[in-house]
């Protein structure tokens, strides 16, 4: 790669630097009014644009939301086999 590439590919980082900053920015100032919607968008344009993912607090809560169920069923299963082997002992 010469200089000049290194130039250019350089001021382009920066650029998505700045840029990715700005989105930042918006994106947490969304958050503190509490316009979910809104932080939801620029959230969304992020990942579009540099294809790492901002997680929302809602999307934290639906995630430990969905542990705690499978947990819930993997425990009611767990007593079930447990009841089954002392039946059978």
């Amino acid at each position: 790669m010469t200089n000049n590439e290194k130039i250019v590919a350089n001021r382009q980082l920066r650029e998505n630097l700045k840029s990715a900053k700005v989105i930042m920015t918006l994106y947490k100032n969304s958050i503190k009014a509490n316009k979910k919607k809104l932080a939801r968008q620029w959230a969304l344009e992020f990942t579009q644009k540099f294809g790492a993912r901002l997680i929302t607090i809602a999307d934290l809560t639906l995630t430990q939301h969905e542990k705690l169920i499978e947990q819930d069923l993997e425990i009611e299963a767990l007593k079930k086999e447990l009841a089954d082997w002392k039946g059978e002992n």
